[in-house]
């Protein structure tokens, strides 16, 4: 098995990528809303959900 970074692993995290208008309770968390009308998806940071798999 091989390094990775500062770390040994032994094991396999399964992820999903998100591109998706994500809100809390107060506003919006990965983009700035006042910025433009619509962010483009395609332009949203990525964030990851462990899936699970």
């Amino acid at each position: 098995m091989e390094s990775v970074g500062l770390f040994d692993v032994d094991f396999l995290l399964s992820v999903t990528r998100i591109q998706l208008f994500i809100w809390n309770d107060n506003a919006s968390t990965n983009y700035v809303s006042k910025k433009e009308n619509w962010t483009r998806t395609q332009m949203l940071p990525d964030w990851y959900e462990v899936n699970g798999k």
